[in-house]
């Protein structure tokens, strides 16, 4: 099973252009190599393609880079490589947090997550950081449910940080599962001592340009969700740039979604027995995917090594709608720019509305379990 899906993922590494991401991070190598680490975060590109990720990433880039040249190996592999392998780590990790809460269905679930499709997809083809963002999440949640490690978990969720600041929105459900405010303190601080170590040199050198290009990044408007319907409705804008009534619906749409995890996590953690922190960050992972004003298609990797804890049929649901949503999406990038016919027409549309409709159904059966949970405390 994992030898099957780790191959495949090799195999498009190598063989594979992948989607504009790719050339995205081999723009970030150039201006690495050009105008150098903090330079990059000042500089342009070829299509004004920001450099916007944390700073512990400038090394790891040239990294890629280097095995590129001395290999032979196209840059491509190397930056997949890191989330082929991460994905071994975060079936292990789920594996573990699992317990005896899928039953009989644990092999069958692990079998599934482990020839998820999406996954095969998303680390063999596509070209970012998530899947080992996600990885470092995951073993955060494992440190403190396990083994209550709370600096060690502290440490991994500054990793996950200082890959992307995307795991912020699991701060909530962190801080209000851990029981004291040594031990919220403890995290934080660990959490945030290994993000600004990573940072080093260069949040010294400039910490605004790295604060205003790291967190003001904002993911793309109207291609996902219920935004995407607006723009339908209202008319199209700029996805990197909304404007008039589309800018106050997204920062709008920001506030709400802010605010729904906040109010998530302040419910599920109010309770005698607390909901599993994996189960609270699925669910903060599934709302995020259901109200997000702004979304890339490599998000969904988040979501999948969370939903195996609600079961076979769900997990299915999802992995069967991120599938076709992704193998449509990928295979009109792949022939870029001499696309199929059918990637100018709604049939990509229908398959974005119907992955966006598993992520409203998988919160709404996280919602009833642990609704089920409370009622029979």
């Amino acid at each position: 099973m994992l030898v099957l899906a780790t191959a495949l993922k090799v195999y498009l590494a190598i063989n594979t252009l992948g989607s504009p991401d790719v050339l995205g991070y081999q723009d970030y190598l150039v201006k690495i190599r050009s105008v150098g680490g903090i330079g990059a975060y000042y500089a342009g590109g070829a299509y004004d393609n920001p450099f916007n990720v944390p700073p512990l990433n400038i090394p790891v880039i040239r990294a890629m880079g280097w095995f590129a040249d001395v290999s032979g190996l196209p840059f491509r592999f190397w930056l997949r490589l890191p989330c082929i392998v991460a994905d071994i780590g975060s079936l292990l990790l789920v594996a573990s947090l699992l317990n005896n809460q899928a039953g009989k269905s644990k092999f069958t679930l692990l079998l599934m997550l482990g020839l998820c499709p999406a996954s095969i997809m998303i680390s063999g083809f596509h070209g970012n950081s998530d899947p080992v963002m996600i990885f470092l999440v995951l073993l955060s949640i494992y440190l403190l449910e396990k083994t209550k490690a709370t600096v060690l978990s502290g440490l991994a969720f500054g990793l996950a940080l200082s890959v992307k600041v995307v795991p912020l929105i699991f701060v909530p459900a962190f801080l209000l599962y851990l029981s004291t405010l040594r031990a919220r303190a403890v995290f934080t601080v660990t959490a945030a001592g290994v993000f600004v170590l990573g940072a080093m040199p260069y949040v010294l050198l400039d910490p605004q340009i790295i604060a205003a290009k790291v967190f003001g990044y904002s993911s793309y408007y109207g291609v996902w969700g219920w935004t995407r319907f607006l723009s339908t409705v209202l008319g199209p804008t700029s996805s990197s740039h909304p404007s008039g009534v589309h800018a106050t619906l997204n920062v709008a749409g920001k506030i709400l979604l802010l605010v729904s995890i906040c109010a998530l996590c302040i419910w599920m953690n109010n309770r005698k027995e607390k909901p599993a922190l994996f189960i609270q960050c699925g669910l903060v992972t599934f709302l995020f995917m259901a109200l997000t004003p702004g979304f890339g298609i490599q998000y969904l990797s988040w979501c999948i090594p969370f939903v195996v804890v609600l079961g076979i049929w769900p997990t299915l649901i999802f992995y069967l709608a991120s599938a076709v949503f992704l193998a449509i999406d990928y295979h009109c990038w792949a022939w870029w720019p001499n696309q199929p016919a059918y990637c100018l027409t709604k049939i990509p549309s229908f398959a974005s509305l119907l992955c966006w409709s598993s992520t409203v159904i998988i919160v709404m059966i996280y919602r009833r379990m642990l609704a089920n949970k409370v009622a029979a405390e």
